[in-house]
C-alpha cells in the first residue's frame, strides 16, 4: 500500500493520541511533535510529510510480528464506528453559539448552552 488514507479523526476516536501539527510549525519542536504516542506502550509513530499531509510509513507484519509483538489499535470497535453517523457533528455544534464561539456550559446538569 502506498498511501495510508486513515483520517486523525477516526485516531482520535478510537483513544489514539495525534500529534499531527509538523515539526516546522512548532514554536519550540520536540521528539513528540508529528508523532502518534501510546502512552501504555513505548511505541510512538513518527509522521512525516508528503507535501502538505502527514502520514507514516507502514508495512504487512511478518509471522514472528503478529504473533510476538505488542499490538496498538489505531481505530475504534468496529461495532462502535459509524463514519456516517451525524451525532459527532451535532455535538460539535451544540457547543458552539451562532459566532462560532464555545457556549458556556450549565454546570448543573452537565448540557451546553
Amino acid at each position: 500500500m502506498d498511501h495510508n488514507l486513515i483520517p486523525p479523526f477516526i485516531m482520535r476516536t478510537g483513544g489514539a493520541v495525534v500529534n499531527d501539527v509538523p515539526k516546522i510549525q512548532c514554536e519550540d519542536p520536540a521528539v513528540d511533535d508529528h508523532c502518534i504516542p501510546f502512552d501504555d506502550s513505548d511505541l510512538w509513530i513518527p509522521l512525516h510529510l508528503n507535501s502538505v499531509f502527514s502520514c507514516f510509513h507502514m508495512r504487512v507484519p511478518t509471522e514472528r510480528e503478529l504473533h510476538e509483538c505488542e499490538k496498538v489499535s489505531l481505530t475504534p470497535d468496529a461495532s462502535d464506528w459509524n463514519p456516517h453517523c451525524n451525532s459527532y457533528e451535532q455535538n460539535e455544534r451544540s457547543m458552539l453559539d451562532f459566532e462560532g464561539n464555545l457556549s458556556e456550559i450549565e454546570s448543573s446538569s452537565c448540557v451546553w448552552r
